[in-house]
């Protein structure tokens, strides 16, 4: 019974570990002065815009190929001006590849966080800790 009451505190806990670096992984993203959309859906179109840029032979210089109706060598932020509308920024080549390292490393640390906070759960249960010291660890500490 116990160890039942442990699992299920250990499983809830990690279920929580993981929701939060999901969230974060999912926020927007700062960079380069604006902030940019960063699911699941932008990543793919950020890397998509980078892989035929290489497969074109851009330069780093030349500006990003965005397809009509939008303008060419924008991208579009997720921040909206005064009358509601979708912030653009001309991009370069050479900046959306940045653009898309940022959104990497970003991901890359809150998963490498969320490592670390599934690894004190686990060294807090091999110390010795109960159901009630898991469910009270603080997942939310130690993101940023």
């Amino acid at each position: 019974r116990g160890s039942a009451k442990m699992a299920d505190a250990v499983t809830a806990k990690i279920t929580e570990i993981e929701a939060e670096s999901r969230r974060r992984q999912l926020a927007d993203l700062s960079w380069n002065g604006h902030t940019w959309y960063a699911d699941s859906w932008a990543t793919k179109t950020i890397e998509s815009c980078c892989a035929v840029a290489t497969a074109l032979g851009m330069a780093d210089t030349d500006l990003i190929r965005v397809p009509p109706p939008l303008q060419p060598g924008y991208w579009m932020t997720s921040e909206f001006d005064e009358s509601g509308n979708r912030i653009l920024v001309r991009m370069t080549v050479a900046e959306i590849r940045q653009l898309s390292a940022a959104l990497y490393d970003r991901n890359g640390a809150i998963w490498g966080k969320e490592v670390i906070h599934k690894a004190t759960v686990e060294a807090m249960v091999a110390e010795g800790a109960g159901p009630d010291d898991v469910a009270s660890y603080n997942h939310l500490l130690g993101w940023d």
